[in-house]
């Protein structure tokens, strides 16, 4: 049961880096077709 929780903590912990880090990439990818256009 422990081990559970710890790997479905571990589980969001990824989901919300990936998340956070998709946002970044987005929005360096928009500022550069803005800077470029």
């Amino acid at each position: 049961m422990l081990w559970h929780k710890i790997n479905t903590r571990k589980q969001n912990l990824i989901i919300i880096g990936g998340t956070i880090v998709l946002s970044i990439l987005i929005v360096g990818v928009t500022n550069v077709i803005v800077h470029i256009g």
